[in-house]
């Protein structure tokens, strides 16, 4: 799957390669806002999943494999599997992969989730398919709750650089608010993939 999403996204690289530049060099107050996003995110799934929830909601598609002590796999996200190879070499290539990969891969899914969506309901409706189509990844269904909540919060910015660009005409306002949502979308990404990516470093290093 991260096989066909690289490759996706090198395609998408080659059609247009300014959106590299777009979305790390530019609006670089979403990097705070990304930061604070993914604190909040990343907290509040660890302690959900942590706490005495009923049992289907740390659920995951991977529940129904066994490890080799006979329990449940764990949840996990299977994209960031390669940073558990305890290699520093591996770990910093598939970190540079992913952070060219992010940016294309957050605009595809802006264009299917946050794209000619203004009312409040077609943005709840659609940031739930969000939280859900990260399911096949193998989180659990506290993360497909956090990851609809985030969806949602990047229909606000959608919307609001939607309304600001209006009067410049619909195409114009479009335009404007995939960007402003993709900005977003993509420095949230490049902050969880770093930590993680950091912290399998440190970890290699510890062993």
């Amino acid at each position: 799957m991260i096989c066909i999403s690289i490759y996706v996204s090198f395609l998408e690289f080659r059609r247009d390669s300014s959106i590299l530049k777009e979305m790390y060099l530019k609006r670089k107050i979403d990097y705070l806002w990304a930061f604070l996003m993914a604190l909040i995110g990343v907290t509040s799934i660890a302690v959900l999943s942590t706490s005495n929830l009923p049992t289907f909601l740390t659920w995951s598609w991977l529940s129904v494999f066994n490890t080799m002590d006979g329990s449940p796999q764990s949840a996990t996200n299977m994209t960031l599997q390669p940073f558990a190879w305890d290699s520093i070499i591996a770990t910093s290539l598939f970190w540079i992969i992913l952070s060219f990969s992010l940016p294309y891969l957050a605009k595809l899914e802006e264009e299917v989730y946050r794209s000619n969506k203004l009312e409040l309901r077609e943005r709840i409706k659609s940031s739930i398919f969000f939280g859900f189509a990260h399911i096949f990844m193998g989180v659990n269904l506290v993360a497909v709750f956090v990851i609809g909540i985030t969806g949602f919060i990047y229909s606000i910015f959608y919307k609001r650089a939607y309304l600001k660009s209006i009067l410049k005409g619909t195409q114009v306002a479009e335009e404007e608010a995939l960007l402003a949502s993709t900005s977003i979308h993509t420095k949230y990404n490049f902050i969880l993939v770093t930590l993680v990516a950091i912290i399998s470093i440190l970890m290699t290093i510890k062993n």
